[in-house]
Order: C-alpha cells, then structure tokens, then sequence
C-alpha cells in the first residue's frame, strides 16, 4: 500500500514537474520572439494581418488595452528601446469597449476571452485589474499552458493572412452601429482612454520608438463615424504627435474597395500594400530622428 502510495505521488510529482518545464520553455520561445524582433505590433483586427519582416505581432481580435498594457509590464525587458506600432482609432477611442465592460452579461463572450488573454502569460493570474468587476478573479489558473500553446501556435506558428473577399457596403452600416450606437455614445469611458494612456507612459520610460497607426478605413466609414469621435481621434493624434510619431492612415485609398473586406479593415490585397508603407513609413522616420 505505501508503495502504491508513493508511486501515485511520484507520478502526481512528475506530471506537474514536466508541466512547469514545458510552460518555461513555451515562455522563453516567447521571450525570444520578442527580443529578437525589431518591431511590436499592439493592435486589435485593425493590425492582425499586417505583414511586416522581422516583427513580433500582438494583435488579438476586439482587444481592450488593458491586455496591451498587460504584455508591456510583462515583456518590459524584452521589449524595451524597440520600435512599437500602436494601434489607434476611432473605434478605439469610442466607447465600444467600456460598453462591454459595463454589460458583462451581453457580452459574455468578450469578456471572458479579455479574462484568458489576461491569464495567458502566467500561471498565477496578474491581480492589476481585480478591481474591475468584469474581472474573474483566480489564484491559479492550470489552463495557462494549453492557451498559451493555442496562442503561440495560432498566431506566430500558423500562416494567416486576412480574407481575400471584397467589402461589401450593404453591410457598412451595421459596423457603425455596433462601434458608435446609441447605447455606446452616452457611455463615459474609463477604462480604454486610461489603459491607453497608461501604456504609452510605459513605453516612453521604456524608452521604445512609438508610432501611432490609425489604420486605413472606407469612405463610408469615415463619413458616418459621429463628430464627436471624429474630434476625440483627431484631438489625440495632433496631442501625440508632439511626443511620437503619427501615422495616420484612415483616408487612405478609402474609397477603393478592392482592397477593403468590411467598412474598416483591408483584405488580403490591402494588407499587403499597407504593411509595406508602413515598414518604408518607420524607417524614414528613424533616419530623420
């Protein structure tokens, strides 16, 4: 019996040290991605598929800032003096987020995909945001290495690149609504504005190249994004481009829908185009620095 005891405790020893050695491992693979790239992309859809060399990607679909200010206190080390692309639009700075944030219950979903992307990069989940009710709270989260390898394979593993379709404009209208409703405008956001704010104050300590990208839009789109933000983008960027560099895209080729798939994001075609501006874009600023 004792033996069989400790036979179950050494295998139950085992698993957990190969689970912990293998998490170190996923995570030093991550760290050297990141060390070794010379540009950080923080974006949402708006950034996903760009294409640039040499370039660390973390852009996740629908993503609040918090996960961006989240990985900048994470990868502080890795990251630090390297040339960062920042997404930044009028969606953005809206309150589409903080709409979610304050309607946990239609937005299940949203929520608990910021909650895994928040527990994603370690097993003992960061306490920065508990104050938030939206937040679950967690002392240990065992499900750390699965998404982690889900993540990283996804991402950085698998080739991706954006749907090669073509926009369609019988469906812009419906992408204003969900951005700017009603039901978003009247909402005061706190959350993103801040988280936002907060993270380019750790990237300027940190010493890093910031480049503010507002990514290119359709005519539609443009036209029908309320006053009220159309002012709230404008009035940050012109803010900004005292401090870092600016470049802002949204009119670009926006009223060409051959390389657009929807009211705001750029098919494959599109992406293609635009990666390789930006890129030229970023080392013609740092020339000229």
């Amino acid at each position: 019996m004792k033996r069989f005891i400790f036979n179950i405790s050494a295998g139950f020893v085992f698993v957990i040290l190969i689970y912990f050695i293998s998490l170190n491992i996923l995570f030093s693979i991550l760290k050297n991605h990141i060390s070794n790239s010379e540009i950080i992309i923080l974006g949402d859809s708006h950034t996903q598929h760009l294409n640039i060399p040499n370039s660390f990607n973390y852009s996740i679909r629908g993503a609040s800032y918090v996960l961006h200010y989240n990985f900048i206190k994470q990868f502080k080390k890795e990251i630090k003096g390297k040339k960062i692309l920042f997404s930044v639009s009028s969606n953005n700075l809206a309150n589409f987020k903080e709409y979610k944030f304050k309607n946990v219950d239609k937005n299940i979903a949203w929520i608990n995909k910021t909650n895994k992307n928040l527990n994603l990069l370690s097993i003992f989940p960061t306490k920065k945001f508990n104050k938030f009710e939206w937040r679950e709270k967690k002392i240990i989260d065992f499900d750390v290495l699965k998404n982690l390898v889900e993540y990283y394979y996804l991402n950085h593993i698998k080739i991706n690149k954006s749907n090669e379709k073509f926009a369609q404009p019988s469906n812009f209208a419906k992408t204003i609504n969900r951005h700017f409703g009603d039901s978003i405008s009247i909402i005061n956001d706190r959350t993103e504005i801040l988280y936002l704010e907060k993270s380019l104050l750790e990237l300027e300590s940190n010493k890093c190249n910031i480049f503010l990208y507002n990514s290119p839009k359709t005519d539609y789109y443009n036209i029908n994004t309320p006053k009220i933000f159309k002012n709230r983008i404008d009035t940050f960027l012109n803010k900004k481009n005292e401090k870092y560099f600016v470049l802002n895209y949204h009119n670009f080729n926006s009223s060409n829908l051959l390389i657009f798939r929807d009211a705001d994001h750029m098919n494959h075609m599109g992406e293609i185009k635009i990666s390789k501006i930006i890129l030229d874009e970023i080392n013609q600023l740092m020339k000229e620095k």
